[in-house]
């Protein structure tokens, strides 16, 4: 039997709950403006802080400091990465498809899309691509296709599911609270438009890393891709995963697989048996035919 947390430890955890955010934003030297801006976006600050927090619960309330476990949460995860040339991109995909070529893509596969919303911000410098990025992809905010994050995924996922696995990791998912904050970065530098222009790199800058090892060595304005923008980036560039040999796709979603996990784990998109599948493995698993699908803030 199960023996509750006591109220005197969940105020504990409360206090230092609070003290984590007024610490963060000590450290963070928000301006006036950038804090309105946190406040009108009240309920995705508070989204982020939520999974944020039931991800650390789930790890550290199994994490024994007396058995000298690894602390998941410290290190930089140098032993989940092995280096090799075996896969890579296999099926045509270069570089990323002119900005008109993916929108002429994107009004093809929906075409209940108001030619209206297909609007992008023409004033983005398309020569200023940050160190590290493939190029720029054309990625429409996912509030166009549902009231929910899961209810978007759903919709443009360049396979449907087709079986309970799928179901179970779609409906479970939690956005990075990165990506959350990175994404909302860019939405404000091309302001009124549903259409952003997102640098991103589809995988080989992370080859044979963890999930967990690709974010340490993620710079500063790069973040992991999710389900939903890797979909819609499949939609305009079908070549990018067309064969068992290319490189799968590591995402930076997370859930909980079940619920005695120790880790949270991260889902991935691979070609099998003649379609594109979503599949899911724990935030420390590495591989020679895995690598993180990651975008960029334009400096």
């Amino acid at each position: 039997m199960i023996t509750p947390a006591t109220v005197g430890q969940i105020k504990q955890l409360n206090r230092l709950s609070d003290d984590a955010v007024s610490q963060a934003l000590d450290e963070f030297n928000l301006d006036k403006v950038g804090a309105q801006r946190v406040l009108e976006n009240g309920d995705k600050f508070m989204e982020s802080i939520r999974h944020a927090t039931k991800a650390s619960l789930k790890v550290l309330s199994t994490y024994d400091k007396s058995k000298n476990l690894v602390d998941v949460d410290m290190g930089n995860f140098e032993g989940e990465e092995v280096y090799s040339f075996e896969c890579n991109y296999s099926s045509g995909y270069i570089k990323p498809e002119s900005v008109s070529e993916q929108l002429n893509s994107l009004r093809k596969n929906f075409p209940d899309i108001e030619p209206e919303d297909f609007s992008f911000d023409e004033a983005v410098d398309l020569s200023k691509l940050p160190e590290g990025a493939e190029g720029w992809f054309v990625i429409p905010k996912w509030e166009m296709f549902g009231d929910t994050y899961f209810d978007a995924v759903k919709r443009v996922l360049i396979s449907r599911p087709c079986n309970y696995r799928e179901y179970q990791i779609i409906n479970g998912l939690h956005r990075s609270a990165k990506a959350i904050v990175l994404l909302e970065m860019i939405e404000r530098q091309q302001v009124g438009h549903k259409m952003r222009l997102v640098p991103a790199q589809l995988g080989i800058n992370h080859l044979g890393r963890s999930v967990r090892r690709a974010e340490k060595m993620f710079t500063e304005n790069e973040f992991g891709l999710g389900v939903y923008e890797m979909s819609i980036i499949l939609r305009t560039h079908p070549n990018r995963l067309q064969q068992y040999i290319d490189l799968n796709i590591n995402l930076h979603d997370e859930f909980f697989d079940f619920p005695d996990d120790e880790l949270p784990s991260s889902p991935f998109l691979t070609f099998h048996a003649g379609r594109i599948c979503l599949g899911a493995t724990q935030v420390n698993h590495f591989s020679v035919y895995h690598g993180s699908a990651t975008g960029f803030v334009p400096r």
